[in-house]
């Protein structure tokens, strides 16, 4: 057969010197690089490579000079120097507009060594680069030793969060649980309710009225957090929330926004120190002495009843300053303030209250004769305490005034201490969160060079082994060399299938994988995905049933992901059904969705079963026949990929009779 090739003047006119102004920065960064102009046939298939321009080093890895390559044919001396078919090398490359690498050994005049050939799309046609495959390995060994060790510091980061005794979980920026522990769940009191991970906030909060028929949660409160949580996140500030649960527990949350835009909860049982405070609360109540304590800014905090009578019941508020306090009570006309035996004045009285003394004492006397001890206390970290006493029997009073106080300074101590249990725990978390933060991104790199270490030389394999089974090049001699083509074909197809798979929840499970939507015949994708499996039906002895889809019904969906998700059910089916039984697909309109539904006569499993199954890399039990492996993704896969359309994922079985998975699709 002949190829009728295209006649231009010079396929290479221009090319020379292109890449000279760069030879040196080239050859530092790779053996050398060449400039290849595509030559292609009348039926627009390439049919030649030609040596454009090219540096000193890709001389001394192909060997020869400058005459003997310019302008030149390469695609022979290509295919002996890249160890590949160089012409299906450039069509893939100018195709997908992606590079792509192989590597061989080169076993030159002046050195041998194993490189590694890139082939890159240029402006003027291909770039074709030479590296040295074994420092590429070595970096590569290194790295996945590294990848290792972050690995393991992820799985023991996540396992500290999960054996915390305090509540903890975080969510993504669309607010869907990605993590959480048991302290958070038994909180929430969500332990009947599956799944609880990638479920949105308020479904969570919604399952609680649902799922809980008894009083272990109080929906006051958790209504209350709900509704402070949804104004928390329109606020770029930290807040707290304090939730009070039936069974007398109480605890307060933190909102905590990620880099990412994500929220991190946080939770702290403070059942002891709301026990203490109302303990304080109720102390002050019980005493006869008028007590306020105001915060390091000068604020009122807390105060009793004989303290709001004193300024008026109908004046005091939290959060009024000192000052104003202190304005009410010395221009009070009934009442005369001393200090050291001699009246003072408002500015006076702030002067002191300014020098920021531990202790200051004035008597106040009234026009009816009583006397009242004010005294004025401040704690080490700025707080401030104003009690007031009568000293009818000064001696008396001394002393109750002093348990008073002793009983204060008790309960102050309390909870400052657990303030700052609190504060150490929270800087505990904010730091276990950032190394989660670095684990996460590392293991995303990861991922990404998992996918090349690992596509690459197996669409190797595919590929030399498909040339030998069929026998490209000539006869293999032994027929059995064929049969292990074919099964060394076979495991590499299915080797990619679970990288794939594995690479595609990963991608899913970071929020990076992008549906390709678009409007398509439902019928073709299902036709199409009935053709890759009937195969496998017919030799297991099953009867695969289709029903008819509607030739003109149009929906918007990834046809490559729902295809994927109908291979994985019907694969599965397949699986778990045994000989000469049946395995149904049948398809449902309605006003704006679509079912699809894939039934089986298998064995079946127990309902409460299908929940861990939704779960990445969780099998059935008792697999006894190899047909039935797998990496337990295919279903996980297909309900997150279902999720990404808006869809629902729906698993029905029963021991014995089978197993039916219905899908559910907006058609918009």
């Amino acid at each position: 057969m002949s190829v009728k090739v295209e006649k231009w003047v010079s396929p290479t006119d221009g090319l020379r010197g292109v890449l000279s102004p760069a030879a040196d920065v080239l050859d530092s960064a790779f053996l050398g690089a060449m400039l290849l102009s595509v030559v292609r046939g009348a039926d627009g298939s390439i049919v030649d490579l030609l040596c454009g321009d090219l540096t000193p080093g890709a001389l001394l890895v192909l060997g020869g000079s400058d005459e003997d390559l310019l302008g030149r044919s390469m695609k022979r001396r290509l295919s002996r120097a890249t160890g590949s078919d160089s012409l299906r090398l450039a069509e893939t490359v100018l195709f997908g507009t992606r590079a792509r690498e192989c590597a061989f050994d080169v076993d030159g005049p002046a050195w041998s060594r194993p490189v590694s050939a890139r082939f890159a799309v240029h402006r003027n046609g291909i770039l074709l680069t030479w590296r040295n495959a074994e420092e590429e390995v070595d970096s590569a060994l290194r790295l996945e030793a590294a990848e290792r060790r972050a690995a393991t510091a992820e799985a023991r980061l996540v396992d500290s969060f999960i054996a915390s005794p305090d509540p903890f979980a975080l969510f993504t920026e669309d607010d869907h649980l990605i993590l959480c522990n048991e302290a958070w769940i038994d909180m929430f009191a969500l332990q009947d309710v599956d799944p609880v991970i990638g479920r949105r906030f308020e479904d969570l909060m919604r399952a609680i009225g649902k799922e809980r028929t008894d009083d272990s949660l109080s929906g006051h409160d958790v209504d209350g957090y709900v509704h402070w949580r949804s104004e928390a996140r329109l606020s770029l500030t930290d807040d707290t929330f304090e939730m009070a649960l039936a069974d007398g527990r109480t605890f307060r949350m933190r909102e905590r926004r990620t880099r990412d835009g994500g929220i991190v909860s946080l939770g702290s049982e403070v059942t002891e120190i709301i026990h203490q405070r109302e303990v304080m609360h109720r102390a002050l109540e019980s005493i006869n002495s008028r007590v306020a304590i105001f915060d390091p800014d000068g604020r009122l905090v807390v105060w009793n009843t004989a303290f709001g009578g004193l300024l008026g019941d109908d004046v005091v508020q939290a959060g009024m300053t000192f000052e104003a306090c202190a304005r009410i009570n010395l221009e009070r006309p009934d009442v005369v303030t001393l200090y050291a035996g001699e009246p003072v004045t408002l500015e006076e009285r702030l002067a002191l209250h300014r020098e920021g003394r531990n202790t200051l004492h004035f008597e106040r006397w009234y026009d009816d004769g009583s006397v009242t001890l004010m005294s004025e206390a401040r704690t080490q970290d700025g707080w401030v305490v104003i009690t007031g006493t009568t000293i009818t029997e000064l001696k008396a009073k001394e002393a109750v005034l002093r348990a008073r106080v002793e009983e204060l300074d008790a309960a102050r101590a309390e909870a400052e201490r657990h303030a700052a249990d609190l504060a150490v725990v929270t800087q505990q978390l904010t730091i276990e969160k950032e190394r989660a933060e670095t684990a996460s991104r590392t293991k995303s790199r990861f991922l990404a060079n998992m996918s090349h270490e690992l596509r690459t030389p197996l669409n190797a394999i595919l590929g030399f082994s498909e040339v030998l089974m069929l026998e490209a090049f000539g006869a293999l001699g032994v027929p059995r060399y064929r049969e292990y083509a074919e099964d060394i074909h076979a495991s590499g197809r299915h080797l990619l299938s679970l990288i794939n798979d594995i690479l595609d929840m990963a991608k899913v499970e970071a929020g990076k994988y992008t549906l390709m939507v678009e409007e398509v015949l439902l019928s073709e994708v299902v036709d199409t995905a009935v053709r890759m499996v009937r195969g496998r039906a017919a030799e297991a002895d099953l009867h695969l049933a289709v029903a008819r889809i509607d030739p003109g019904l149009y929906i918007r969906i990834d046809p490559r992901a729902i295809k994927q998700v109908l291979i994985n059910l019907l694969v599965n089916a397949i699986k778990f059904t045994p000989e000469n039984g049946f395995v149904d697909l049948d398809c449902v309109e309605e006003v704006d969705h679509v079912l699809l539904t894939v039934r089986d006569t298998g064995k079946g499993i127990d309902a409460q079963e299908i929940p861990r199954l939704l779960r990445p890399f969780e099998q059935a039990q008792a697999v006894d026949n190899l047909r039935s492996q797998g990496t337990g993704l295919g279903l996980p896969l297909s309900n997150a990929l279902v999720d990404l359309h808006g869809g629902t994922l729906t698993v029905k079985s029963e021991p014995g009779i089978g197993t039916s998975v219905t899908i559910r699709l907006p058609r918009r």
